[in-house]
């Protein structure tokens, strides 16, 4: 991208940021170039880019915060602060409560290796997190409790990744 233009990176494409890219409107239909094209309806990673813009958003879906996401952030941590893109938007999935009894403790533990990372890039890139969204504590139409995502729990790992990751901002 351009020197002046913007990049935004984004952890999770389906993160109520923008609802499809494709009704988003930010990005003229003539001048947006998507990869892949059609863009996956779930869970891939997307990159819409407009030279008129100069614009690039990019989307990377992790399920979990693991050694690839980690990878992931110190590639970009070791281009060089132009390269980097200016506004880097992360939030956490669901997926981490899915997992063991020790979900919590591997979570707040990648974080933690994450966070150095992200304090580097913080320097050329403005980091946000963003919070996962409180969920419906019921299953469909049967009206069941969720036993294992619900709203407590994801206010539980919001709450361990702002204290986490506070200071990175």
């Amino acid at each position: 991208m351009a020197q002046d233009g913007i990049d935004l990176v984004f952890e999770k494409p389906h993160s109520n940021i923008f609802p499809t890219m494709d009704q988003s409107h930010m990005i003229p239909d003539y001048d947006r170039r998507t990869e892949p094209n059609p863009i996956p309806v779930y869970h891939g990673n997307i990159d819409v880019v407009s030279g008129l813009l100069q614009l690039r958003v990019s989307f990377r879906w992790r399920s979990l915060v693991d050694e690839d996401v980690i990878q992931m952030f110190r590639k970009l941590g070791s281009q060089n602060e132009a390269a980097r893109p200016r506004v880097i938007f992360l939030s956490m999935a669901a997926w981490h409560m899915l997992e063991t009894r020790d979900a919590f403790q591997i979570y707040g533990n990648k974080l933690r290796e994450l966070s150095p990372i992200l304090g580097h890039l913080a320097k050329a890139s403005k980091v946000i997190w963003l919070n996962q969204y409180p969920t419906i504590d019921f299953y469909g139409e049967t009206g069941a409790h969720n036993t294992k995502i619900f709203s407590e729990k994801i206010y539980r790992y919001n709450e361990g990744a702002r204290g986490i990751l506070r200071w990175v901002y």
